[in-house]
């Protein structure tokens, strides 16, 4: 039997050495091996059925048999105790303190730990192989960053191509709704519906990508949910967001099926491998993130401690490594070892090379996996912060563990220390404390400990938030910006209950401070609330009910406190006397609020619909008095200021950065950071787009002084002011002071420039021979009115007068899109309304400077060869920086440092998600002197939308209106124009909405050179250009309002809600349900009988199927110009007061996931019909309803129109707008009539419901009250209130011919060509005139009528 089992052991043996051989053979081949990097979620030591493992309550086949086929570890262990800290430490190969990622990431926004996550600047291992050839994907959780607040944390911004999964902490295993109670599943960089349980979805795509990978290498990092929280089977109920239930199996049965789900997941994967072959090829690694949740039955009675804890149970973890032919089956690995091993082991497995600039924490553990020889001996360490804030810290050095708790330390704080030290050897439970028997080891180890923390800490990523930073999450944010001092308060009020809230800052730790109000002094309450843990380090509110006796209510402040501010409420009788405390905005009173005060000079302050009036020293504010003396501090970090009684003097020069960190200060913060008192715009990477950082202050005439540095020299940055964002791809509307060099312009220092907007200003090197290069610079802007002067080093550049820019704005720093840089901005001073002169210039010098006249921006032509240059190529040309000068088509240009994609293919589903607008094309082909001579021709495909060629710099080609996306390119190119060698390709592509780019087939992409045909189907060089937005802005009126004519102001918004006061022209902007309210005239016929008094007009300029993306227009519908085909239109624009918007049903299909693109689409219409009048009523939309009976799910979509009717009401309220809310009236339980014929468009009676509810919502029911309509016939009672309808009847009709014809061109036929279609006076115009010019004495004979008629339905009395 021996021989038997040795001859056994002699087979596998050679059997392995010969497998082994094969695959080094393999490598030798240059078969890249592939990488899959498993990871499960809250798995403890026990979780696996295998010994050492030993789960004792089921089975894990597909572990088990991974660990028999490979090798498992016995001490390894994950860097953190918790999921994000992992993750963190997991992808980046480095402590994850090093990331600022030492928390959970929270899902509550009002968290400390919730707006941090992984920076573009931490490289991590799935960008390493990404840039080594890998394809690398992710499947599961990320948790490092909630992407759809900061686009910047989504992991295919950190090296994923491909990204299936959820970045919250955990999701809803059927639902996928995550634990910050918002749907949570990816595709990609789009957040998608997918029914399926989630461990059946990660098990299906990282198969999915092992397939589509096969025959490259392939790295992929899978991140399995199970088993983490919620606790639910496949079968099991939704337990999380809409349709929540329940659960009814057992525990520890739900518990179980989650397990054997992952584990079939694991067995899936290794079975996947063999069938492809590739299981020779691949590294298969599988392990835990943290021990066990304390409900998930896979902790290990061995140790101590569970998730959460720097004891083992907290960090020791299941491990196995599996690679046939590499790693010896069966073996066991009992060094000590850990997760940040995993990036150092792979990268040596692939032979890909560590990051340069940042080294790694963890070891290549190649010699254990393929040799089984031992690790070099090091210490580990550990650091835990947890949801409520407090610390633990570790140390692991051979056999001996130091541990280290803080009871009772303030959150986040490191005081308190209570030690404890262990030695593994002979108690792996940590069940014996030796750190007193071992002084001195556990001195040594500790200040070891805190050593390496430091060490972690000095060149650690900012993050924002944070436990020691801001403790109480939104108020210190609203509440930082105000100045702030102790002042005696005194408030002239009429008796009764009152509600006070004071606002206070930092310095109320102290106990000798106290607050007296009305002669009772109210510390006591602090004392009680910090008793029981509070932490009132940075801010909070005190919420003090009292009745009032004597007319004034005094606040005065004894101590080292400090008030910000105040809100003033009604209470109610019996209000019982009483103090608390208020941490959180959300728990602030904004009720029944009679005054709200800023104390200081401080732009407004905003908490809800509340708006703050500010009380600087020694004034009286709207009743209340503000005496204070002593001190004056500003923001959250108490910068002391001059003494209150020069307060405002003190504001007009204003170091608006604290020298300390970014407070005040908002941007991406992976690339800014403040180092030696500077902010620092740094990357180790190549920059993919602008980055900003913008300051919360708003400057109108100032002076900036600031001290810039750039390094290397050859890089780009910039100050922008008067400036604000544009969107979330790092683009800024505004003035930009130019920093450093351009590769193409050469010197931009000191010049000025006008971002996305009308491009170069004043462009010159007036500071090349002042400039020290990779040294500070001084920097100094002035802006007067719309006179501006830049200096550098005392060296005049710019003096300008600028009539057509703008005079208001937010000032901003800029690290430009590029190769790895660092710009360092030191010394800010911001001075507001300043005198005219600069550091060595006076004011008569800087007049004189000024050129005589203000030069505007010279229009930039454009060549055209396929067609005229479009009013689109002229928007673009006067806003795109690569358009101005046709800088981005010349061959010079060298775009090797632009990113490059696959041709052909849409740019905004891949490379720029989202993108809507310009983007450049580059490539470059070498030509013998053979092929030059040929006859050429460029065949481009299909391009979404429009586009312009170039070849070599000469334009040859371009489709520039829209309506081209199915046009096929081809190009003759002229001869001569290729010549011998490189040859460069620019093609300007504009998207005006969907997909976009050079979009065809493969085969359609090419050159073709008399019978040769060189392909170009493959990556080209590309940059974005401006956006829509952007574009829009400089020009384009939506279609929605160019009926409308632009007054020179817009007209006042309303006083006091909606009313009628004179003689009003009402514009109805809106869809289907809009535009037939004027084929019935309810709505119209009770406005007009509410004010008879007034001329009531109504011009109703609603379209089918119109939604706030998209109307169909012709070309030329109300035209400001003549297009480039189509005529002029030659009708009277409408002056309207009062425009109402009803928008919102057919846009609510899409879902509430795209709720966000709706509300910014919907607010954009606002904001543009906001220049022509601020008299806006919102409208909601109609409920859809089932009337035919169909199968069709009525309450899904009703469901999302909730959603959406919310937000319209939201906006509403925001604003400060009339919302006639129909959608809450026909949907309510009192509404039991069909108001629809079809389930969507409103029925006549459908549409005297809604009349009905205009009238009620707007208040002027009252005054109609005597109308009404009986049932299901179409006329009103009484007789009067009819004949007004039918009048408005008729003028609707004339109007609605007047303004919109089917198609004039083609009323009577095709009428394009034949004379009798133009007018005779102006041969320009192919509209009917006549018929037009005949239609106005109707229609304003008509509207007299309704006026007569308005007033007979106003006294019941006939016409």
């Amino acid at each position: 039997m021996n021989q038997m089992k040795l001859l056994a052991v002699v087979l596998i043996s050679l059997t392995w050495f010969v497998t082994n051989a094969e695959v080094l053979g393999a490598e030798k081949n240059n078969q890249r091996p592939n990488i899959i990097v498993m990871m499960v979620d809250d798995m403890g030591f026990a979780g696996p059925s295998i010994a050492p493992y030993n789960n004792p309550h089921y089975k894990t086949p597909g572990m088990d048999r991974l660990a028999r086929e490979g090798m498992l570890f016995t001490d390894f262990h994950a860097s953190g105790a918790i999921c994000s800290a992992t993750r963190a430490g997991l992808v980046t190969g480095r402590y994850q303190q090093r990331a600022g990622i030492e928390a959970v990431i929270h899902p509550y926004d009002t968290h400390p730990e919730h707006r941090k996550g992984l920076h573009v600047t931490e490289v991590t291992f799935a960008e390493l192989f990404k840039n080594a050839g890998y394809s690398t994907g992710l499947v599961g959780k990320w948790h490092l960053g909630y992407a759809a607040e900061t686009p910047a944390y989504h992991p295919m911004n950190h090296g994923f191509d491909y990204f299936m999964g959820y970045v919250s902490g955990n999701i809803d295993y059927i639902n996928h709704w995550g634990d910050h109670m918002k749907h949570d599943w990816w595709h990609g960089r789009k957040e998608t519906e997918e029914e399926g349980y989630t461990t059946h979805l990660i098990n299906k795509y990282a198969l999915e990508f092992i397939e589509q990978n096969k025959d490259k290498p392939f790295c992929l990092y899978v991140a399995h949910e199970s088993p983490h929280a919620p606790v639910q089977g496949p079968d099991d109920p939704i337990q999380r967001g809409p349709g929540a239930k329940k659960r009814t199996t057992p525990h520890a049965e739900a518990m179980k099926q989650m397990i054997l789900e992952m584990d079939k997941g694991v067995e899936q994967v290794r079975a996947k491998l063999i069938e492809l072959g590739l299981e020779k090829n691949t590294l298969f690694l599988f392990f835990s993130d943290n021990g066990d949740a304390p409900n998930t039955a896979t902790g290990s009675p061995r140790f101590r401690g569970h998730k959460g804890s720097v004891y083992e149970g907290g960090t020791r973890v299941p491990a196995v490594a599996w690679w046939p032919g590499r790693i010896r089956p069966g073996t066991q690995a009992n060094d000590l070892s850990i997760t940040l091993d995993v990036m150092p082991t792979i990268l040596a497995v692939a032979g890909i090379d560590p990051p340069k600039e940042r080294s790694l924490d963890g070891i290549d553990l190649s010699p254990v996996l393929f040799e089984q020889k031992a690790l070099p001996a090091r210490p580990l360490f550990w650091a835990d912060l947890s949801n409520n804030g407090s610390r633990s810290e570790a140390l692991r050095d051979g056999p001996w563990k130091l541990v280290v708790q803080h009871p009772q330390a303030k959150p986040g704080t490191f005081e308190n220390e209570a030690i404890e030290l262990f030695n593994l050897t002979n108690d792996e439970g940590e069940k014996t404390n030796l750190a007193a028997s071992q002084t001195e080891r556990a001195a040594a180890m500790l200040k070891q400990l805190k050593a390496w923390y430091a060490e972690t800490q000095e060149t650690a990523s900012p993050q924002p938030g944070g436990w020691i930073r801001k403790p109480h999450g939104e108020l210190p944010e609203l509440l930082a910006a105000s100045i702030y001092a102790t002042p005696n308060v005194d408030i002239s009020v009429p008796n009764g209950p009152y509600t006070l809230q004071l606002l206070l800052y930092e310095g109320w730790r102290s106990r000798s401070a106290d607050i007296v109000i009305e002669g009772k002094t109210v510390r006591k309450a602090y004392d009680m609330f910090k008793e029981q843990g509070g932490n009132f380090d940075h801010g909070s509110v005190l919420r003090h009910t009292f009745i009032l006796t004597d007319g004034h209510i005094n606040i005065e402040i004894k101590g080292p406190l400090h008030l910000g501010g105040l809100i003033l409420s009604t209470g109610k009788e019996n209000s019982p006397d009483r103090v608390a405390i208020v941490k959180s905005q959300a728990d602030l009173d904004l009720k029944d609020v009679i005054k709200a005060i800023n104390f200081g000079d401080t732009k407004g302050l905003t908490i809800g619909n509340i708006k703050f009036a500010a009380a600087a020293v020694n004034t009286t504010v709207v009743g209340v008095t503000n005496t204070a003396g002593g001190d004056v501090h500003s923001g959250e970090f108490e910068q002391r200021l001059p003494q209150m009684q020069k307060a405002k003097a003190a504001l007009k020069k204003s170091a608006f950065f604290n020298g300390k960190d970014l407070t005040g200060w908002k941007g991406n913060g992976g690339y800014w950071s403040v180092k030696d008192g500077a902010i620092v715009g740094h990357s180790v990477v190549n920059v993919p787009k602008n980055e900003f950082i913008w300051s919360d202050v708003e400057v109108k005439d100032f002076y900036l002084n600031v001290e810039v540095k750039l390094t290397p020299d050859d890089r780009n940055a910039g100050i922008q002011f008067r400036s604000k964002p544009l969107d979330a791809y790092g683009n800024a509307r505004g003035y930009q002071a130019d920093v450093g060099h351009d590769q193409v312009i050469g010197n931009v220092w000191g010049n000025l420039y006008h971002e996305h907007g009308r491009g170069k200003l004043d462009w010159n090197d007036r500071a090349v021979q002042v400039v020290k290069k990779g040294d500070w610079n001084r920097y100094e802007i002035l802006a007067v009115g719309h006179r501006i002067w830049t200096a550098i080093n005392g060296k005049l550049c710019v003096a300008i007068e600028d009539p057509k820019g703008e005079l208001s704005g937010r000032i901003a720093f800029q690290i430009h899109a590029g190769p790895p840089q660092t710009v360092h901005y030191r010394n800010p001073t911001l001075t507001h309304n300043p005198k005219i002169a600069l550091e060595k210039h006076t004011k008569e010098q800087l007049l004189a400077a000024l050129p005589k006249k203000a030069e505007a921006p010279k229009p930039v032509t454009q060549a055209p060869i396929a067609v005229p240059s479009s009013r689109w190529s002229r928007l673009i040309a006067a806003i795109d920086l690569g358009s101005q000068g046709e800088a981005w088509a010349k061959p010079a240009l060298d775009h090797s440092k632009w990113k490059t994609m696959n041709v052909p293919s849409h740019f905004d589903t891949t490379e720029l998600p989202g993108f809507d607008g310009v983007v450049w094309f580059r490539k470059t082909i070498e030509l013998s002197l053979e092929q030059i001579q040929a006859v050429a021709t460029l065949h481009l495909g299909q391009i979404d939308d429009m586009d312009v060629t170039w070849v070599n710099g000469i334009r040859v080609g371009g489709y520039e209106n829209p309506g081209h996306h199915y046009t096929v390119r081809h190009y003759p190119i002229p001869a001569g124009l290729l010549k011998t060698g490189k040859n460069t390709i620019a093609v300007r592509v504009m998207d005006t909405g969907s997909p976009g780019g050079i979009a065809g087939k493969p085969e359609q992409l090419f050159l073709q050179l008399n019978n040769e045909r060189i392909s170009l189907a493959n990556r080209w060089h590309f940059a974005p250009g401006a956006n829509l937005v952007a574009i829009n802005e400089q020009g384009l009126v939506p279609a929605l309002v160019r009926p409308l004519t632009r007054p020179s102001s817009p007209v006042p918004a309303f006083a006091d809600g909606f009313d009628i006061n004179s003689d009003q022209m009402i514009a109805v902007i809106g869809s289907t349900n809009a535009l037939a309210s004027s084929r019935h005239g309810y709505f119209e016929s009770l406005l007009c009988a509410a004010w008879p008094q007034y001329k009531v007009q109504t011009r109703n300029i609603a379209w089918q199927a119109d939604t706030v993306y998209r109307q169909q227009r012709p070309r030329n519908f109300y035209a400001a110009e003549k297009p480039d085909y189509g005529e002029l239109d030659g009708r009277n624009r409408i002056q309207a007061d009062v425009v109402f918007f009803w928008m919102g049903q057919m846009e609510s299909l899409d879902g509430p996931e795209h709720l966000e693109e709706f509300v910014s689409a919907y607010s954009q219409h606002l904001d543009q019909i906001a220049k022509y009048t601020q008299r806006l009523v919102l409208v909601t939309p109609v409920p859809f309803s089932n009337p035919l009976g169909l199968e069709l799910d009525i309450e899904r979509r009703n469901k999302s129109l909730t959603v959406y009717a919310r937000a319209i009401r939201e906006i509403g309220r925001e604003r400060e707008l009339p919302v006639v809310d129909l959608f809450t009236a026909l949907l309510s339980k009192e509404q039991r009539k069909e108001y629809s014929h079809n389930g969507m468009h409103l029925s006549p009676d459908g549409q005297w419901l809604a009349a009905q509810v205009f009238a009620s919502h707007l208040g002027f029911a009252d005054r109609v009250v005597h109308i009404n309509k009986p049932e299901s016939k179409p006329r009103l009672l009484p007789e009067t209130a009819d004949q007004l309808r039918r009048i408005i009847k008729q003028k609707n009709e004339l109007w609605f011919r007047y303004w919109r014809p089917t198609n004039w061109a083609f009323l009577y036929g095709n009428r394009q060509t034949t004379p009798s279609s133009r007018d005779h006076k102006i041969p320009s115009r192919r509209w009917f005139p006549e018929e037009l010019k005949g239609a106005l004495p109707h229609l304003i004979e008509t509207e007299q009528r309704i006026h007569e008629a308005a007033k007979a339905a106003s006294r019941g009395t006939i016409q």
